[in-house]
Parts: structure tokens; C-alpha cells; sequence
């Protein structure tokens, strides 16, 4: 059977063949290598409890991943557990970056102390690795660079250590997605929670929006003392309010002109 043949046999388009096959590093493989390694591959990914779904798409989005076979997988999943990692931990780990399996001890230990120059601790980059592994696949100026940015916002460099610890996801977010999440809570007079609670920058900034303006115009104060409702589940939010994230992002609608209205007052205040 032709290599295309085969991808086709497994559910992938003829396109998403393509994609995989014509990678760079792909491409340095045989057809017969890139057979034995994509077999290879679903029965390590098929052991660990992925399934077959999860295991397509990372082939898929993560085709390089096809020029090394399961035991060289597995050795990386038995060094992240001599790194004190558990099955569960690196299951989450890879389930969102598949890649971080192509990195050998070396590289993550080299990583890890590049990061705690910076200022995290060593549990600050255990669980920001699990949350966001990302932040070992990563160049290293992708993590700088974002620190760096939060410190030109005005915050101190502890701060900006505090919350990327705390919300890690922020090294995968462009800047233009920080600086809209940002820009928002400072218009809200919010600023603060970025600080003390990072999580909530998660949010949309059009849920965030539409939910401030609904108790607005209700009369209910929101603040960083009383701020907890407006990060509520949508389950919760519809139990009490009635009514949907949908339907109140669609009456307050966080539009352009609203944006470029919180750029100009962001203008006033530098």
C-alpha cells in the first residue's frame, strides 16, 4: 500500500496527508520509515489512554513527531517521571503539547534553570509546565519577551513573575489578546485582580464586558473587592440571572468603538 494510501486508510485527508508528509522534518524519512513510525506511534499514544481521535490530531498538527518511533517516546515519558513527574501529570502535558516528548532531559533541565534565573521556583515551573508545557517547547525569548512586555504595562518584574506563574497560559497568548485583557481591566478600574487574580484575565474580554455592563445597569456594584460574579460559570451566571453569555454578549456588544474608546482613556491616563 502507498504511504497516501495508508494516511487515507487512517481517516486523514488527502490535504492533510500533504501537510504531514511534505513537513521539513518529515521529509527526511523514507515512506517505509514514515509507515513503521505512524504504526509505532498509535500504540504508544493508544497505551498511555489517548484516544484515537486525541492521537490523530496530534499527528496531525504535530507531524514531526513522525520521525522518531514509540521506544524513543517512551524513554522521554520514563525521563519526565525520573523528573519527578507522574503518569497523570505528563498525560496532561502532552495531551496539550504533544512535542514536549520530543525534548530529551537535557534540554528541560537546561529550561528549568534558565526559568528559575528569571525568578520562578522550582514549584512555579512544575506547575506552569503542566499547565503550560508549551513553556519548555518554546524559544526561551518567547518567555522573556512576554515578561518584558508586562513590565513596560507598569508592573514590577515580581508581579509579572506572579502572574505568569499563576496563569501560564499567557506565554501561549498574542500580544495583541494581553494587551485587549489588559486594557480592559484598567478601563474597569480592575487592575488590581490582574495581580491578585490572574486567572480572571482567562475571560473574554467581551463576556468580561457584557457582564460588568449588565450589573451596571442594574445598579450592582462591581469592583476588586466585589468581582466574583462576573467570572461566575455560565451555568451559575443563567441560574441566577436568566439569562445566557450569548444573549448578553449580543445586547453589550464590546464593538470597535467601545475598543477604541478604552485605547483613548488608556491614552489620557499615560
Amino acid at each position: 500500500m502507498k504511504l497516501e494510501e495508508l494516511f487515507q486508510s487512517l481517516g486523514y485527508t488527502l490535504d492533510e496527508y500533504k501537510f504531514i508528509r511534505y513537513n521539513e522534518k518529515v521529509l527526511t524519512i523514507s515512506d517505509n520509515q514514515v509507515s513503521t513510525n505512524l504504526a509505532s506511534l498509535n500504540v504508544f499514544f493508544d497505551s498511555k489512554g489517548y484516544d484515537p481521535d486525541k492521537i490523530h490530531n496530534f499527528i496531525k498538527y504535530n507531524s514531526e513527531l513522525l520521525i522518531h518511533d514509540k521506544d524513543y517516546y517512551q524513554n522521554s515519558w520514563s525521563e519526565l517521571k525520573k523528573y519527578n513527574y507522574t503518569d497523570e501529570e505528563i498525560y496532561k502535558m502532552v495531551k496539550h503539547k504533544p512535542t514536549v516528548l520530543m525534548l530529551t532531559l537535557t534540554e528541560i533541565i537546561i529550561r528549568i534553570e534558565s526559568l528559575k534565573s528569571l525568578g520562578y521556583t522550582d514549584k512555579d515551573i512544575k506547575i506552569m509546565s503542566i499547565n503550560t508545557p508549551s513553556i519548555y517547547v518554546q524559544p526561551f525569548n518567547y518567555i522573556t519577551d512576554k515578561l518584558h512586555y508586562l513590565i513596560e504595562y507598569g508592573f514590577t518584574k515580581e508581579q509579572a513573575i506572579r502572574i505568569t506563574s499563576l496563569l501560564s497560559t499567557v506565554f501561549d497568548y498574542s500580544y495583541d489578546t494581553i494587551e485587549q485583557r489588559l486594557d480592559l481591566f484598567e478601563y474597569l478600574n480592575l487592575h488590581n485582580l490582574v495581580y491578585n487574580k490572574p486567572i480572571t484575565l482567562r475571560q473574554s474580554p467581551k463576556l468580561t464586558y457584557a457582564r460588568y455592563k449588565y450589573f451596571q445597569d442594574k445598579g450592582i456594584e462591581v469592583n476588586e473587592q466585589k468581582y466574583k460574579k462576573l467570572f461566575m460559570s455560565e451555568k451559575q451566571f443563567m441560574d441566577i440571572h436568566k439569562i445566557s453569555n450569548i444573549d448578553l454578549m449580543n445586547k453589550y456588544n464590546y464593538d470597535e468603538e467601545i475598543q477604541k474608546e478604552i485605547k483613548e482613556k488608556k491614552k489620557v491616563l499615560i
